[in-house]
């Protein structure tokens, strides 16, 4: 079948054209499509890096409601049925700020005149938010030699 060009000679610059139109065409494919895969790489690695920050404002948000954690134990220490305020007691750390939302302390087992507490914190940080539950023993330390009770952690858990 005859083209439209055909009945140019093949070494004449008209004859050419539809040659030079093809690799043109296949010069804007190629380049769009290495366009296209350097993007999806460049963007992966953005995402990395975000998610790699998100484990890390993950992580100091756990280590803030485990140190609320360990306040609340120091305050349970020093008062034996220690229950925070209505909607949560704020503890400062540095900058930064968590929550003692609930204590719950269980009936007191009057032969070893132990039971059991536990402690829910809430913390947040840029974004990260943690709920942490800790369940310790406890001994009444009006049944001990000594002046606090004693507090044998359990379990903590998210």
């Amino acid at each position: 079948m005859k083209t439209p060009l055909s009945h140019f000679p093949k070494g004449t610059p008209w004859g050419n054209q539809q040659k030079g139109f093809i690799a043109l065409i296949s010069s804007i494919i190629l380049s769009l499509i290495l366009l296209g895969l350097t993007l999806q790489v460049s963007s992966g690695n953005f995402s990395a890096r975000a998610n790699a920050l998100s484990a890390e404002f993950k992580s100091i948000s756990v280590a803030l409601a485990r140190s609320c954690s360990q306040a609340a134990l120091l305050r349970l220490s020093l008062e034996y049925w220690y229950v925070p305020n209505e909607g949560g007691d704020s503890v400062n750390i540095e900058e930064n700020t968590c929550i003692i939302k609930e204590i719950n302390h269980e009936i007191e087992n009057p032969s070893t005149h132990t039971k059991k507490v536990t402690v829910i914190t809430q913390s947040s940080y840029r974004g990260a938010f943690t709920l942490l539950y800790t369940e310790v023993l406890m001994t009444n330390p009006g049944f001990i030699s000594i002046t606090s009770p004693s507090v044998s952690l359990l379990r903590t858990y998210e």
